[in-house]
């Protein structure tokens, strides 16, 4: 501390040579020669000594006067307080030394007897930050005493020991000699050289430890030199004390190793003083106070950033490397880096320094050394003196003792010249510096010697022989004992001999031996020290020149026993400068240490440059460093200033003589000659190493091209892609074989990963949540009802409590409006009409959205729109890593994983894949896989075409349509062409996509599944050995049609979600954040058009999807047993889509009065009712319960039978206990049967066909029952999923035969068809179709339209947009032909823009698949060699419309679809006004409305028919409209009583309700489910923090407790409109066995596409209002999305910037902002997790712990992941700040969103710094969002982590 103490610059310049000195310690003593001066520690020791402390016998005697005896006493305080006084200074020195020596020994391992715990003292001892209150105190009390002065030991004392503690007593000094003729101890303690005996060290515990205590030695000798406490600050604000510090601590660590600015800081802080700590670390480490401000500059001074790399790696913290402008500041023996961090630290010096010379102007970059330690840093005067340590002749001696050692390899004694075995002592050595390898003598021959090695002993030769020879170069070449060390202490002698010759004049206190010490310091002295011979060694035959000697030298010779000598001796014969033969050297020096090598070698080189500048002539010691760093010599002294110095000239002659032509000592003195070597060699070596770096490429390359290179093709000779040799090119990743090895090993395959995926349904939420009112609507699920309060708090005043079934509006439900996160407690209104006096009453007030307890009370109606809808909200979407693999290699290495898991062996994705959900890793690049997906053609054989190729010229006449509708119905499989093991892998890519879209985890218990038939519990229907005759067998088509079903889905949405990821992103730029779309395959253009890497993903999904169609097809042909089933016809299905595609149905033949068809449109009718009740989902994951697939496979059965309505079933009085048990006719067939007042054409038993194809591309009018079943190949297009359709046209049209592809023409017309499609479905749909909002204008379309042009199409638009409206509204058949004129108030550029924007997503998908399918054609006709002798002038149009460079930038769906050449608006009004339009655009949108409005009018499950518009004479009762209803044991408390009555409406049949009995068994068995949910969402009162908060837009799935509302009835009638035909008992018994089919809707709350009609019926017992629902529910699950306008989609939630706003959000939905929200919150302390989809806060982990691992319940976040993604989620946890990616039960930490102002991260808040959101890390998290990432991200985090989450835990 007495080294901070601030000296003011006055009190210096009072007391100039002692304001250092230490009070009392430091008074005058002995400086003068006085010894009888008083020490001044007697005067402070005195008064505490007792009498017997000391005891003195007088030479008098006794007997003594009382005088004498007085004075006696006075003397014996005196002696006795000087041997005090001499105790204290010695142990000043003494106790620190012993521990520094005992713990350097201990770091070195030669305490390893005592055990752990004393190696752990000495870890401690010496690391920081503990070193800073242990070693370092004791280093400093060391130098104080060294420093002299009355209080100190001097340096001399101190030294000696130094050595004594070190035991290195007779180690480190001269040899000695015993004289001739003296007796030898009978040990054998010498050996005898010609003139005498050397006397040997003593002999130590281990010969290994002389070694180690001897580098010990040296290396606490140079810390005692070097670092001193720094000057005491003149100022309070002087901080370069400070500086000094922190420059010299960060140095070092960023030397060691790059480092964040948090681990800089902590290391360059960690061994600070405690003054700087003191000094302030306030700002928390983050950059504040003022230790904070000086290392944030110190760091800029001496670090760089390092580069980042990757954009992935960018978005990390920087770290800091050192910068090479400062790494000539290095110290090797820097105490505060374990010695471990030196060498990794000596290696980064090593290049740095190449680094900095190669910079360097004034001199050639070869030539450029530094040394080996700078000069060290400036120190307290009062330490000072510690530094004559370097400059004692004892220190010369030692150093000259180890060189000695060093040059003979392993001798503490001069070698003589015939030195028998065992008489030399080998002692140990080192392999850090300097080190050489194996020795070749002049012969070739390989030399014998003994040198040391670390723990043993070892002979450098192979040679046998026992004989040792002669000491020689040989021998010097290959010790390796490290100089280091001994360099540094010899360079540091260099930097302080100027300041320690000046000791005695700047300090004249000093004591008598440090002044002479100092005053003998010269140059002229150190060079008499550098080439001092000890008497001793003066005639020893080593060191004799040669060739007297053994070493041959360049120079003289002279003196070689001499420091001098000695470094040259090492300089010639072990370094790669002066070595003969330095190749060798060279190459070995890169490996072991060779950083520490290089640095010794250089620092060895400058040193001898230095000594050779000093007798040549420097002008000072600044002039020799200078000439010795840049390799420029010191000229004659004649063209020079002279020097201060007078040097000897005996001296300086014997210096020049021994430097004298010294190998590679300086450059050449012919520069021109020297630069051009140098050029020479540069370039020599640049070649080299380019040569090395193309050979590895290239080793690279052709590996790549081996095993991964599935990409890119090969290039032919003419420079263009040979795209038929794409595939050929590929090898399996397994076996390392190509497809030629199909036979055995199956097709080649490419791996890839099939997700469940939601992005497009959360996408469409976020686009449209703020203008649809459907996403701001709720209802009241929980069973107590919704209470409403006045204010936000608990305890407020209760406004009215609503019951269940309530609808509400939500007017806020954010704890802020700048942000996502959602609150528990939101604002909301509730809307009742009277009945009576038809006023309405608006009720306002605050509504918990979760009760305490921990159950859901509101829920988002638009979950109902998307999971009780036709298509779900589920898509899967496929990611390819592109490497390519064997059917049966993949077989059998998945095999191998299950084998290996079985055993509990460990194997490859342990932890990172669920293998058995069919997930692994790919072999090759560790991706998360599970599916591969076939190659084109694997099935069948590439058939050869030579004709030329017909071209269809696109008209709106009857061709194109009939070209399209070719192209679409594709002929069936012919078994000649059939490949079987290609049929294998098309199937097992089926069961792939099935498998990965089934959910892993349980749903719900299996209970009453157990009372169901055995085959309805499938998801699909599927005939077993007991289901019935021949005629009726269709095996497991349907399982086939749901996977071709999930494969046209995959494909489409792959395209749609690859296109998504790129539009509306948001963009920073200096004028503000912006919306930008870009192409999603950047680089796509016309030479990559057929290699391109997503294109080629998709191309295979492509061919595997339509490959899936024949086997489909195969399937169905192999099934059938008709007759006419013959490979000439075409395929139904193909049929059916281009029915689709072309609106031709049996609705437009009901609008065009067909009467000769009447009793098959009475059919159509009743099936089209059921269809359109029947889900079409692609995914089991919880969007309908068990029991509504249930009803829908007994449907399906019921359809796949052909059981129709006539039977004995059907017979109230027949007993069906005899019968066959099989499924009643479905509820929305009955009910048409039974409000048929009149007989109307019933359902024959074998209706329809099971003839999968016919004969004609126009001979579909029979009902094809499979088709029916699945219900989607007669959806009109319209109400279809058009990502899914399109995906489906396109994947069809290239199942034909390779003469037979479609052509451009073919796949323009389809992509307009489809686009035209999406254009009116936007218009019709509610919200469809969003106007910019007022003030906004559409001049963005002003770059691509006129202005004419832009109200041209905006006033069509509108036109058509009426008349869809009209048409719709009318709910007929039959379209009106007029239109209505629009209103000229209307703003036609919005609508312009508006349907632009809507068209926009789904254009993008188009063109993605356009280019796919237009390449897969290409590729197909080049492999087939199908010739076209024409070049159609649509081809060169699409390829110029794909390869277009701004194609997908353009944000107008409109304008895409003018450059496919579509009918734009106005073309359509236009025709409309012609007669004779069937076949035109205009005829293709009547026919398309025709389509929905029939379905529309078929919705609900509820009798709904237009049978009386077909047949006149049927006639049916009246369907009355549904009401609301209230459950049985409730009471309205917010609503008219009046409603009541209304429950019983239409419930005319009691028969047909359930009894209280059977409903009471079922609400126990739903109550057990629904209590085990509870369990696992903790339903408790403790944790309000835990609530997982409700699902808001995003959610795709209803609460638990209405979940278990709609499955605990059996019944339909929610509403009470209608009752179901009754039925017998044993008919109900029947009707249970089939999930109550009959009489229960299979689809409850069904929303009706266009929102015109109610929605379907429900359960009975679960109360809704059905006409505040109806009003703005609709089935949203075609996921059309729309482009919003200028404003990006942020797929993640908005976040605060700072963590600490974020925290306080967080802390104000859980109710600790003071005011409490529940008086049941007890605010725990568990973690809380944040959903970035959805904004939902909720308790991270499984609330309750006390169950097994094997029974512990799924995590909320899990449970969550289910709901909202179908297993994928992404969350943020507070604690731990920290983000969670989940992948079904696999989770992994990802990336803080929130880092400090220095990009790092702050793990559970231990640090307590500030944190902000980091952009860059949130956009690629987003991006990983978009791109459907996630699965794969969690996989490979969790196989390159040492530590993993458990399964479920969060």
């Amino acid at each position: 501390c007495m080294c901070y103490v601030v000296v003011p610059q006055v009190v210096r310049d009072t007391n100039p040579h002692s304001w250092w000195k230490l009070p009392v310690l430091d008074d005058d003593y002995g400086t003068s020669g006085d010894l009888s001066n008083q020490h001044p520690l007697v005067s402070v020791l005195r008064p505490t000594l007792r009498s017997s402390n000391c005891k003195v016998v007088w030479a008098a005697g006794p007997e003594c006067t009382s005088a004498e005896a007085l004075k006696r006493r006075s003397r014996a305080k005196n002696v006795s307080a000087n041997i005090a006084s001499a105790k204290i200074i010695h142990s000043l020195a003494d106790h620190p030394l012993r521990c520094l020596a005992a713990a350097q020994q201990i770091e070195r391992h030669l305490w390893a007897r005592n055990g752990s715990s004393t190696g752990g003292m000495a870890l401690n001892y010496s690391s920081s930050p503990l070193c800073r209150s242990f070693r370092d105190l004791d280093v400093t009390l060391v130098q104080l005493s060294a420093a002299g002065l009355s209080v100190g030991l001097g340096a001399r004392r101190v030294f000696f020991l130094l050595v004594s503690r070190f035991s290195m007593d007779g180690y480190l000094c001269d040899p000695e000699k015993r004289p001739q003729g003296t007796a030898t101890s009978p040990t054998g303690g010498s050996y005898s050289s010609g003139q005498g005996e050397w006397v040997n060290p003593p002999r130590l515990q281990d010969s290994e430890h002389a070694v180690a205590l001897s580098e010990s030695f040296f290396a606490t000798m140079c810390i005692l030199v070097t670092e001193l406490a720094p000057p005491p600050p003149i100022l309070p604000t002087d901080d370069s004390a400070l500086r000094k510090s922190l420059r010299r601590e960060l140095l070092h660590a960023l030397a060691a190793e790059p480092r964040s600015h948090s681990e800089a800081m902590e290391a360059a802080t960690s061994a600070s003083s405690r003054r700087d700590e003191s000094a302030g670390i306030s700002g928390g480490g983050s950059g504040g106070g003022a230790l904070g401000d000086v290392f944030t500059e110190v760091l800029r001074e001496v670090g760089k950033q390092k580069n980042q790399g990757t954009a992935r790696a960018a978005s990390g913290p920087s770290a800091y490397e050192l910068k090479a402008e400062c790494c000539h500041e290095y110290d090797p023996s820097f105490y505060h880096l374990r010695r471990q961090d030196h060498q990794h630290a000596m290696d980064t010096i090593s290049r740095l320094r190449k680094q900095k010379a190669s910079k360097m102007k004034d001199c050639l970059p070869e030539a450029v050394c530094y040394p080996i330690v700078c000069p060290p840093p400036k120190a307290h005067p009062r330490f000072l003196a510690c530094r004559l340590l370097l400059h004692l002749d004892s220190m010369d001696a030692a150093i000259r003792r180890f060189l000695l050692f060093a040059m003979t390899g392993g001798s503490w004694l001069p070698p003589s010249k015939g030195v028998e075995k065992g008489d030399v002592h080998n002692i140990e050595g080192d392999t850090t510096a300097l080190g050489a390898g194996p020795v070749t003598g002049g012969n070739g021959g390989t030399v014998s010697v003994t040198t040391y090695s670390r723990r043993s002993f070892h002979r450098a030769a192979s040679s046998g022989s026992r004989e040792e020879k002669p000491f020689s170069k040989e021998i010097v070449a290959v010790s390796s004992v490290s100089c280091l060390e001994i360099i540094q202490l010899l360079t540091l002698q260099v930097h302080t001999l100027e300041e320690c010759a000046a000791l005695h004049r700047s300090q004249p206190h000093l004591d008598i031996e440090g002044k002479g010490l100092s005053a003998s310091l010269s140059i002229n002295s150190y060079l008499a020290r550098m080439i001092h011979v000890p008497e001793s060694l003066s005639d020893t035959w080593a060191f004799k020149p040669y060739p007297d000697g053994p070493l041959p030298s360049k120079g003289s010779g002279m003196n070689r026993a001499s420091i001098l000598g000695l470094l040259i001796v090492i300089y010639e014969h072990r370094t790669k400068n002066g070595h003969e033969d330095a190749s060798s050297t060279e190459a070995s020096g890169e490996d072991g240490h060779g950083g520490a090598r290089t640095l010794a070698e250089s620092g060895l080189k400058w040193l001898l440059r230095f000594i050779e500048s000093l007798v040549s002539g420097a002008a000072n010691v600044s002039a020799a460093v200078r000439s010795a760093s840049t390799g420029i010599p010191i000229q004659s002294a004649t063209t020079m200033e002279s020097p201060p110095w007078i040097i000897d000239d005996g001296i300086s002659s014997t210096v020049k003589g021994m430097l004298h032509n010294i190998p590679d000592l300086w450059p050449k003195e012919d520069k021109k000659k020297n630069s051009e070597e140098v050029d020479k060699l540069s370039a020599k070596n640049r070649e080299a190493r380019k040569a090395a770096q193309q050979r590895v490429m290239e080793m690279m390359r052709k590996k790549q091209n081996a095993f991964a290179a599935t990409i890119a093709p090969v290039e032919g000779s003419g420079g263009k892609m040979e795209v038929d040799d794409d595939d050929e090119e590929d090898l399996c990743i397994i076996c390392r074989c190509d497809d030629t090895d199909g036979e055995n090993n199956g097709p080649l395959g490419y791996l890839g990963h099939v997700q469940r995926s939601r992005y497009a349904q959360m996408r469409y939420a976020k686009e449209a949540q703020l203008e649809d009112p459907l996403f701001k609507t709720y209802r009241v699920v929980g069973h107590r009802g919704c209470q409403l309060r006045k204010t936000e708090a608990m305890d407020s005043q209760a406004l009215v409590c609503l019951p269940t079934g309530s609808i509400v509006t939500v007017k806020s439900n954010t704890v802020s409006e700048k942000y996502d996160v959602l609150s528990r407690r939101i604002f909301v209104s509730h809307a009742e009409k009277d009945k009576k006096s038809g006023e309405e009453t608006v009720t306002e007030g605050w509504a918990s959205v979760q009760s305490s307890e921990g159950y859901i009370i509101l829920s988002p109606l638009a979950n109902l729109c998307y999971a009780n809808t036709r298509w779900g909200s589920t898509r899967p979407v496929i990611r390819q890593c592109g490497h390519a693999a064997h059917l049966k290699c993949v077989e059998t290495h998945t095999m191998s994983l299950h084998h290996r898991a079985a055993g509990d062996q460990p194997y490859d994705g342990r932890f990172a894949a669920n293998i058995d959900d069919g997930e692994f890793l790919c072999p090759l690049c560790k991706q998360l896989s599970n599916i591969l997906i076939p190659r084109d053609g694997c099935a069948r054989e590439a058939s050869k075409h030579t004709e030329d190729e017909k071209v269809t010229e696109i008209n709106d006449g009857q061709n194109c349509w009939d070209s399209v509708s070719r192209v679409l119905a594709v002929p069936t499989p012919n078994d000649d062409k059939y490949s079987q093991i290609g049929r294998e892998a098309l199937k097992r890519f089926g069961e792939s996509l099935l498998r990965a879209m089934v959910v892993p985890w349980e749903r719900a218990g299996r209970r009453n599944q157990q009372r169901w038939n055995h085959m309805i519990q499938r998801w699909d229907y599927e005939d077993d050995a007991f289901s019935g005759d021949d005629q009726t067998t269709v095996k497991n088509v349907m399982t086939l049609i749901r996977q071709q079903h999930i494969a046209w889905s995959s494909l489409g949405h792959s395209a749609s979600s690859s296109e998504a990821s790129t539009r509306g992103v948001e963009e920073v730029t200096p004028f503000g954040t912006m919306s930008t779309t870009s192409d999603p395959w950047p680089d796509y253009n016309a030479e990559s058009m057929d290699t391109h890497p997503m294109m080629l993903e998709l191309r295979r999904t492509l061919a595997a999807t339509s490959g899936l169609l024949e086997v489909l097809m195969k399937r169905m042909q192999d099934s059938s047993v008709a007759e006419n089933a013959n490979a000439s016809q075409y395929g139904v299905l193909g049929v059916c889509l281009s029915e689709i595609l072309t609106g031709k149905s049996w609705l437009w033949e009901a609008a065009n009065g067909v009467v000769e068809k009447k009793e098959q449109l009475v059919q159509w009718s009743q099936l089209t009712a059921l269809m359109s009740s029947m889900p079409c989902h692609v995914s089991r994951d919880g969007m309908l319960s068990q029991r509504h697939e249930a009803r829908a496979a007994a449907a399906t059965m019921w359809v796949l039978k052909g059981l129709g309505t006539v039977g004995p079933y059907e017979d109230l009085g027949a007993d069906t206990s005899n019968f066959e048990h099989l499924p009643p006719t479905p509820v929305s067939v009955r009910q048409i049967q039974k409000t048929a007042t009149g007989s109307i054409p019933q359902l024959k038993a074998g209706w329809g066909s099971m003839v999968p194809s016919v004969g004609a591309v126009s001979d579909s009018g029979m009902p094809f029952r499979p088709a029916v079943a699945a219900s989607f190949f007669y959806t009109p297009l319209l109400a279809w999923d058009l990502s899914t359709l399109s995906g489906a046209l396109f994947s069809t049209v290239m199942a034909n035969k390779n003469d037979s592809l479609p052509s451009s023409s073919d796949l323009l017309h389809i992509s307009k068809t489809l686009l035209l499609g999406r254009m009116i479905q936007s218009l019709i749909t509610p919200c469809g179709v969003i106007l910019s909002k007022s003030g906004e204008d559409e001049d963005i379309l002003l770059d691509f339209w006129s202005e004419a042009d832009i109200q041209k199409e905006g006033e069509a638009i509108v036109k058509i947009a009426q008349f869809c409206k009209n048409a719709i509204s009318s709910k007929s058949l039959k379209i009106a032909k007029s239109l209505l004129v629009a209103n000229d108030n209307v703003d036609f550029a919005k609508y312009h823009g508006a349907v632009g924007r809507s068209t926009l997503p789904f254009a993008r998908t188009l063109l993605l698949l356009l280019r796919a399918c237009w390449s897969t054609v290409k590729q197909r006709k080049k492999k087939g060699k199908v010739e076209t002798n024409k070049s159609s002038a649509d081809d060169k149009a699409l390829d110029s419309l794909l390869v277009h460079d701004e194609i997908l930038t353009f944000e107008d769906g409109l304008l895409l679809l003018r450059e496919m050449g579509g009918p734009l608006p106005s073309e359509l009004v236009e025709l409309s006004s012609v007669t004779g339009t069937q076949n035109s655009w205009w005829g293709l949108i009547e026919r398309w409305l025709a389509g929905v409005i029939g379905l529309e009018l078929h919705h609900g499950s509820r009798g709904k028919c237009i049978i009386n518009d077909i047949d006149p004479d049927a006639t049916f009762s009246q369907i009355p409209p549904p009401s609301e209803t209230k459950g049985s044991d409730e009471k309205p408390r917010a609503m008219d009583t009046d409603q009541e009555k209304t429950e019983s409406v239409g419930m005319d049949d009691a028969d047909d309700l359930l009894s209280d009995g059977d409903q009471m068994a079922m609400d126990d068995e739903e109550a057990i489910e629904s209590v085990n949910m509870l369990d696992v969402m903790d339903m408790d009162n403790s944790e309000e923090e835990m609530v997982d908060f409700t699902e808001q837009a995003m959610e795709n799935t209803t609460d638990t407790t209405s979940r278990n509302q709609a499955d605990v009835s059996e019944d339909s009638s929610v509403d009470g409109s209608y009752g179901s035909a009754p039925l017998s008992p044993s008919q109900r018994l029947l009707d249970k066995e089939f999930a109550c089919v009959a009489r229960s809707p299979i689809i409850p709350y069904q929303a009706s596409l266009l929102g015109t009609e109610p929605i379907g019926p429900g359960t009975r017992g679960a109360p809704f209002e059905v006409e505040l629902a109806s009003s703005v529910m609709r089935d949203m699950s075609h996921l059309g999305m729309i482009h919003k306008k200028d404003i990006a989609t942020n797929c993640l939630i908005r976040l605060p910037k700072s963590f600490v706003e974020l925290y306080s959000l967080v802390n104000k939905v859980k109710g600790r902002d003071g005011s409490s929200i529940d008086d049941n919150d007890d605010g725990g302390s568990t973690e809380t997790a944040i959903c970035l989809l959805t904004g939902n806060v909720m308790r991270s982990g499984s609330p309750r712990r006390p169950y097994g691992r094997s029974a512990r319940p799924p995590g909320t976040c899990t449970l969550h992941a289910r709901q909202v993604g179908s297993g994928i989620g992404i969350f943020f946890l507070v604690q731990k700040c920290t983000v969670l990616l989940m992948h079904n039960n696999k989770s992994a930490y990802s990336a803080s969103l929130y880092v400090d102002q220095h990009g790092e991260e702050d793990p559970g808040l231990r640090r307590g710094r500030p944190l902000f959101l980091n952009e860059a890390r949130f956009k690629a998290l987003e991006t990983l969002w978009r791109q459907a990432g996630v699965p794969r991200e969690v996989a490979q985090i969790r196989s390159t982590s040492d530590r993993v989450i458990r399964d479920n835990w969060y």
